[in-house]
C-alpha cells in the first residue's frame, strides 16, 4: 500500500483539527496509508484522525517502546494508542544519538518510504525548521509536495517554482510545489540512457575563455544539483548554472555563454 507522509509544526492547535482529520480521511480514501511521526502538534493530530476513522497508518518514532528517550514534545501516548490498535510502529526510526540529530533522520525515514507528503506548517524556515527540512527533502526526492500554511504568512519558495493551489475541497486550502522544468524536458538535450553522457543538439557551446564545445559534442556529465551542471569536455571541466542551460537551448553559433572553468 502506497504512503503518504504527513507532517507539521508541533506547535499546531486543536483547532487544525478538522482541517488534518478531512486531509488523513481523502488519503485513506484514496487507497493510501499515512505516514506519521511521533511529536505532538501536527503529527499528534494526524494519528488521532487515522486511529478515529480507521485509516491505515504507519508511525516512525525517534524513541523506543514506553517512550525511552522520548521528550516534552513526544507524543507517547498517541504513539502507544497507535500500536496498541494495531498500527506498526518504527521505533528508534531516528537511530541513536542526540535528540535533534534523532528527529531529523526520523522525518527522512516517513518521507523515503512514501510517495508525496502533505505538510501542516504555522510558519516560515525559522517558525518551523523541521517541517519545512521534510519539506525540502521531499522536493529533493521529487515528490509532489502540498503544504498548509496555518498562519497569516507567506510560503517561502523551494527554489525555481511556484506555489499553486493544491486541489479543490479541503484541498484548495493547500499549496503544492511546482518546480520550473527542468531544461533538458524537451529534445533540446538527449539523455542518452544507461551512460553517464548527454549530447547537446544546439548550434554551440561557448565560454568566456575561448573554449567551444562544437554542436552535436559529447560530454560526460561530472554532476548535476539544484546549482547547475558540471561536465567535462576534452579533458576540460564546464560548470554553468542551469540559467545558462536554457540559455544554450537557443543559443546562436558565435554566442558567448559564461561558463566557468574551476581553477
Amino acid at each position: 500500500m502506497r504512503v503518504v507522509a504527513v507532517a507539521g509544526s508541533r506547535g499546531l492547535g486543536a483547532e487544525w483539527a478538522g482541517v488534518v482529520g478531512a486531509v488523513v480521511r481523502s488519503v485513506g480514501r484514496s487507497g493510501s496509508a499515512v505516514g506519521v511521526g511521533c511529536c505532538v502538534g501536527a503529527d499528534a493530530l494526524a494519528l488521532g484522525a487515522a486511529l478515529a476513522s480507521a485509516v491505515p497508518c504507519r508511525v516512525f518514532a525517534a524513541f523506543g517502546p514506553g517512550g525511552v528517550g522520548s521528550w516534552r514534545g513526544s507524543s507517547v501516548a498517541g504513539v502507544a494508542a497507535a500500536g496498541a490498535a494495531g498500527a506498526p510502529v518504527v521505533w528508534w526510526a531516528g537511530g541513536s544519538g542526540p535528540l535533534v540529530r534523532r528527529l531529523g533522520a526520523r522525518s527522512r525515514a516517513v518521507v523515503s518510504v512514501s510517495c508525496g507528503l502533505v505538510a501542516f506548517v504555522s510558519g516560515g524556515f525559522a517558525a518551523s525548521p523541521g517541517s519545512w527540512g521534510s519539506v525540502r527533502f521531499a522536493v529533493s526526492r521529487g515528490l509532489p509536495v502540498v503544504v498548509f500554511p496555518c498562519g497569516s504568512f507567506s510560503l517561502p519558495l523551494l527554489g525555481s517554482g511556484s506555489w499553486v493551489v493544491s486541489g479543490a475541497g479541503v484541498w484548495a486550502r493547500g499549496f503544492r510545489w511546482v518546480p520550473e522544468a527542468s531544461p533538458f524536458a524537451d529534445n533540446a538535450c538527449d539523455l542518452l540512457l544507461g551512460k553517464d553522457v548527454f549530447a547537446y543538439v544546439g548550434d554551440a557551446w561557448n565560454d568566456v575563455y575561448g573554449y567551444t564545445i562544437p554542436k552535436g559534442a559529447t560530454v560526460e556529465l561530472v554532476k548535476a544539483s539544484k546549482r547547475g551542471l558540471t561536465i567535462r569536455f576534452k579533458g576540460l571541466i564546464y560548470k554553468t548554472t542551469w540559467r545558462c542551460v536554457r540559455k544554450m537551448r537557443t543559443s546562436r553559433v558565435g554566442e558567448t555563454i559564461p561558463f566557468i572553468l574551476p581553477a
